[in-house]
């Protein structure tokens, strides 16, 4: 049996998600993205164009933006 949706994940990036989002970047303006993986629940919002990323989402934020 595979590992490759164990805990730790294998870094192949199956269980990696971005979702796009309407919040802007305070850096650039441009719209951010919620990436990271849903199975561990570690969620950031990152910016495509200039590279920002927030620290990790809370629960409530989470479910601010779904």
């Amino acid at each position: 049996m595979s590992d490759c949706c164990s805990e730790n994940g294998c870094g192949c990036g199956c269980s990696a998600t971005t979702i796009y989002t309407d919040k802007e970047c305070p850096d650039c303006g441009r719209k951010l993205r919620m990436t990271g993986s849903l199975q561990t629940v570690k969620l950031y919002l990152t910016c495509p164009e200039c590279g920002y990323q927030s620290s990790e989402l809370t629960l409530d934020e989470l479910h601010a933006l779904i």
